[in-house]
């Protein structure tokens, strides 16, 4: 019998080869998004086990969410009064508080940037949620800036036994994460990062995007977003814009020094 860490390490490779193949294993996409649904149909007695099924089908999400809206429709996985899709996005969004680490958190938000950004395709689910996707998103994406800040300060000087269990607390890098699940995604991981980097992982201007272009393209949806925001959340999202265009600029910036300021 698969222990659940064992199946941890499975689903993280599942994982890994979504995102190192975007484009070129469609035929192969159903399968595995049927697997990590198939396991979460059964008891999961760990969050780690539980988050890593659902990343599977975020990572396909990623590599292509028409394709992977088509598979849920066709799944065969009984959910009780509920689509298999909307059971999915309901324990996602749910769930936000177990994506730990860097990039766990990255791929969460990217996800849900382009449900957000899939118009009419968007799944119904998504409608009867709209209070809890931009909240969700933030909370996110502030857990994503403390686990920047804890891999800094890891870098810079010797963690103090406090600090080591901060980081134990949520807040460690990809490799901390993995590490604990088997010491061959080490290498697995440095690769999703690079992958990650290479696919424009960039989430401020992800979430930039989004808000941007939805008063445009889709203004009753960005309405429904919107709308019950309270004062902390509002500044909280205007403060990732503004944290979107410095970054823009500082790229742009990087870009004219190499290039000898033409």
């Amino acid at each position: 019998t698969a222990t659940e860490e064992s199946e941890c390490s499975a689903a993280k490779l599942l994982e890994v080869i979504i995102l190192q193949c975007k484009g070129h294993i469609d035929d192969f996409i159903p399968s595995f998004v049927e697997l990590a649904l198939l396991r979460l149909t059964r008891e999961v007695k760990t969050s780690e086990l539980r988050t890593m099924c659902l990343q599977v089908v975020i990572a396909a999400i990623y590599y292509n969410p028409t394709l992977l809206l088509e598979i849920l429709e066709k799944i065969p996985i009984p959910v009780p009064d509920s689509s298999i899709t909307a059971h999915f996005i309901r324990q996602w969004l749910h769930d936000y508080d177990c994506f730990l680490g860097i990039h766990d958190r990255k791929l969460c938000i990217i996800g849900l940037c382009t449900l957000l950004s899939l118009g009419d395709r968007k799944p119904t689910v998504l409608s009867e949620l709209p209070d809890k996707i931009i909240p969700t998103m933030l909370m996110i994406f502030d857990g994503l800036k403390r686990a920047y800040a804890a891999r800094a300060a890891e870098g810079e000087e010797e963690e103090s036994e406090n600090e080591s269990e901060d980081l134990e607390d949520g807040l460690s890098s990809d490799e901390d994460d993995v590490d604990e699940i088997n010491p061959y995604f080490k290498n697995m991981s440095k690769m999703v990062q690079e992958r990650g980097a290479e696919a424009g992982f960039e989430i401020t201007a992800s979430i930039q995007d989004v808000m941007n272009n939805l008063p445009n393209t889709d203004p009753t949806w960005y309405t429904m977003l919107t709308r019950n925001l309270n004062a902390s959340e509002r500044k909280n999202l205007q403060e990732v814009l503004v944290l979107a265009n410095q970054k823009k600029e500082t790229k742009r910036s990087k870009e004219i020094e190499k290039s000898g300021g033409k």
